[in-house]
């Protein structure tokens, strides 16, 4: 080759990368509409994610059920049309200097095409995080809703020798494609219902099968000893997904070896599984979050979920059901 048409040629490879078509640009989508857990200050709300502003001052800070209260932040992102998804950056407040316990420690990231009721992909989950900037490289994917929940807003202790507070900070939230034109639809006006309830996690609306009592045949006539009837198990399964590293489980640990739920328990035969283990039962019974209570009748069947027991009354209150 001349060395003219190679400088040719590499000019055009340079123009055509800057242009897109080579390197395969991402766009920026910015979202036109949402809903969240609650409502933050006037410039803490969870649309300053896609402000373009990685500010301390223009973040999304929620703490919806008061500062020192345990508790699960979400949002959903509506991108207006499907997209194909090749990048998501998270932006934490914290840094590794001098605020380190600001990033977010664990939560995770979904994808849905359908609705901002789902179903839902679990794009990435990030557990014990200590970056103060995530990047998820998510290739192959097409979604039009983005949802985020956080678990646990902080890392290991704070300043004071303990977790600080249960606010999420988040400063920025990327969400790049590959499409070569972002033509969206007409923003829609942002829906903030104030709720403890993660939208990821759906309590499912099943009729419980009556249990069915079995005819037993008479004994025979000439049975001369009497037969141990053994004790039945119970026909129901209580399925505990849990993480014991969470102050709230640990909470909940306590809970269980209360008497009436000791007696309450009976009823059930019970399964603890922890997170982090890959359970397969995670994924079959759609437990993106933990602490969860399952119900099953003997069919295996789901006949009611909770995922916001903090209380003895408000398990209690639950096995009733």
């Amino acid at each position: 080759m001349k060395p003219n048409s190679f400088i040719l040629v590499n000019g055009l490879l340079a123009l055509l990368t800057i242009a897109g078509i080579v390197s395969g640009a991402e766009n920026r989508i910015i979202p036109v509409g949402y809903k969240a857990c609650g409502p933050a200050g006037a410039e803490c709300r969870f649309e300053c994610l896609w402000d373009g502003q990685e500010h301390i001052a223009k973040k999304w800070c929620c703490s919806h059920a008061g500062y020192n209260t345990p508790q699960v932040h979400w949002g959903i992102m509506d991108l207006g049309n499907i997209y194909p998804i090749t990048r998501i950056v998270v932006v934490h407040e914290g840094n590794l200097t001098d605020s380190k316990h600001l990033i977010t420690e664990d939560y995770k990231l979904f994808g849905s095409a359908a609705s901002m009721e789902g179903p839902w992909t679990l794009i990435k989950e990030f557990i014990d995080n200590t970056l103060p900037r995530n990047e998820i490289l998510v290739p192959g994917v097409q979604f039009r809703y983005v949802g985020i929940e956080v678990s646990d807003p902080q890392v290991g202790a704070g300043v004071n020798g303990k977790q600080d507070d249960w606010a999420v900070r988040i400063l920025e939230l990327y969400i790049y494609s590959s499409a070569a034109q972002i033509a969206q639809t007409t923003p829609i006006s942002p829906i903030r219902p104030v709720s403890t309830y993660s939208p990821f996690v759906k309590v499912a609306d099943v009729t419980p099968v009556p249990t069915i009592t079995p005819i037993l045949s008479a004994a025979p006539a000439t049975t001369t000893a009497a037969t141990a009837t053994p004790t039945p198990k119970p026909a129901k399964k209580l399925l505990y997904f849990f993480n014991p590293s969470l102050s709230f489980c640990k909470n909940i640990a306590e809970i269980l070896e209360k008497p009436a739920v000791t007696k309450a328990l009976s009823n059930f035969q019970m399964e603890y599984i922890q997170s982090g283990v890959n359970d397969p039962r995670y994924t079959q019974h759609r437990v993106y979050l933990v602490p969860t209570f399952l119900i099953l009748d003997e069919q295996g069947k789901e006949i009611n979920r909770n995922s916001s027991i903090t209380t003895e009354a408000d398990l209690l209150d639950f096995l009733k059901q």
